[in-house]
């Protein structure tokens, strides 16, 4: 499901991407969605110096808290970087923290924006995402869902409950003290929260203004992060296994065939008679020439006609097969290196046509034997001679 597209412009890695994958799906985004959503994800996570799994907990949170649809991800994100931008926060406290007030925002009627300025001012006011995050959910309780006796104290007040911007309102024009609040607030952070938020309650005005101008603030962040040393590095090393895969994906074909040919020889191998099996027959080898790379990998030739043997040390085939593999990697594309190889030839024919015509000169030659195995043998004997001093 992850195309190359996404790995190659992204400085997250695969495992990364994977998992980032899983946590999506998982949080409610269907098959066919989630890898839009993981590109979105993934970015912001870049941007915000964290993991993809972390970036996908916070925006999915938001996206199910409000039941948005999996195209409003970006703006969410764009919100969540505007949010740091403005106040004294970051991502990855942010993505911890945030889910624990958004469903009592979304059952008083508070929207993620709102929810965000308000983080945003009391963070700017010293108080740390965490304890922002608390203090808000208090307020928001206390003051849409408060209880019989603060509902009666903020009667006595003038005070009603018409959302929190509305309700923030009301209580800064009156300069309520810390003692009076308690009558309306239970929990010391409530408090804090509130009076942090109402003692500049034009501040909090401004900055929900800048949070609803928050387009294109992911992006923005993305670009700063993407060029540093590490993202770039991380970059490399994808383009690195990506080019890994292809290649390996265009060599499958070849040790396929390749395992099926030593498999016939082997098989033919040991229908030999004892003499013969003393030789050591070393298959394989071609050169590839390629004007790309601007000179020919040296021709290793395999010759055997009726029972003269030319062989050579497999291990010297087995490092030019290497060699010839390791420059035809570098010189060519995945496609180009199939065709390369699929036009290996040994004395001018091609690799399959010669082994079929080498097992049937063995093949003939059984068939013609005659004698005693002794006399055979000794003739195999003084052609193999022939062949190594020769």
């Amino acid at each position: 499901m992850l195309s190359k597209n996404l790995m190659f412009p992204i400085p997250q890695s695969a495992s990364e991407l994977g998992a980032g994958l899983y946590k999506m799906i998982s949080a409610g985004a269907s098959v066919e969605d989630a890898p839009a959503a993981l590109e979105a994800s993934a970015k912001a996570a870049v941007a915000g110096v964290t993991d993809t799994k972390t970036a996908i907990t916070a925006g999915m949170a938001v996206i199910n808290a409000y039941g948005m649809s999996l195209n409003d991800l970006g703006r969410v994100y764009d919100t969540f970087f505007q949010t740091v931008k403005i106040g004294v926060t970051t991502f990855p406290e942010l993505s911890q923290s945030i889910g624990n007030v958004l469903p009592t925002a979304r059952a008083v009627g508070v929207g993620f924006n709102e929810v965000s300025a308000a983080l945003a001012q009391l963070t700017n006011g010293g108080i740390k995402t965490p304890e922002a995050v608390t203090a808000l959910n208090s307020a928001l309780r206390s003051l849409a869902m408060p209880t019989a006796k603060a509902k009666s104290k903020l009667r006595e007040l003038g005070i009603q409950w018409n959302g929190l911007m509305g309700t923030l309102e009301q209580i800064s024009k009156l300069h309520l003290s810390a003692s009076t609040l308690s009558e309306i607030i239970p929990d010391t952070e409530g408090i804090k929260g509130v009076m942090s938020l109402t003692q500049n309650f034009n501040g909090l005005v401004d900055t929900l203004r800048q949070i609803e101008k928050a387009a294109s603030s992911t992006e923005s962040a993305y670009k700063k992060m993407e060029n540093t040393l590490e993202n770039q590095i991380k970059l490399f090393k994808n383009s690195l296994d990506a080019i890994s895969g292809s290649l390996m994906a265009s060599f499958a074909p070849v040790v396929i065939m390749v395992a099926g040919a030593v498999k016939t020889m082997l098989d033919s191998f040991n229908e030999l008679p004892a003499a013969v099996k003393g030789i050591t027959v070393v298959l394989g080898v071609a050169a590839i020439s390629s004007t790309v790379f601007g000179s020919s990998i040296s021709k290793l030739t395999i010759y055997m006609k009726g029972l003269s043997l030319s062989t050579i040390s497999a291990t010297t085939a087995i490092k030019s097969l290497n060699g010839a593999f390791a420059a035809a990697a570098v010189a060519t594309t995945s496609w180009e290196l199939g065709t390369a190889i699929s036009k290996l030839k040994i004395e001018g024919t091609t690799v399959g046509d010669y082994w079929q015509s080498m097992f049937t000169e063995m093949s003939l030659h059984r068939k013609q034997e005659s004698g005693s195995s002794l006399i055979t043998e000794r003739y195999y004997d003084r052609n193999m001679k022939d062949s190594l001093i020769g």
